[in-house]
């Protein structure tokens, strides 16, 4: 841990980016404490398109993180959502 950084809780520890394996990258920006930006770009850094709307690219899409659960629950790219729950597979860079 650098120093003057502490312990991130909720939502805090999941901002930033993120990397799987297959080279994807994920990046989540904290709006509040309940709401955040996401982003999914391939390798290359394009963003991905979601052909089950309308091909749109996902970029700056709204997210929801439940507290409870400890995870984002709902997220506009739903058929991707395994990237936000649990991050397996994923790193922090």
């Amino acid at each position: 841990m650098k120093g003057g950084e502490g312990i991130k809780f909720g939502i805090d520890k999941f901002s930033g980016t993120w990397v799987s394996n297959d080279l994807l990258r994920l990046e989540i920006v904290n709006v509040d404490e309940t709401s955040a930006v996401v982003s999914l770009y391939a390798q290359g850094g394009i963003p991905m398109k979601r052909p089950f709307f309308k091909n749109a690219p996902t970029v700056d899409m709204p997210a929801r993180y439940d507290d409870y659960y400890g995870e984002f629950r709902h997220v506009s790219f739903v058929g991707l959502h395994f990237f936000l729950i649990g991050f397996i597979g994923l790193i922090a860079i």
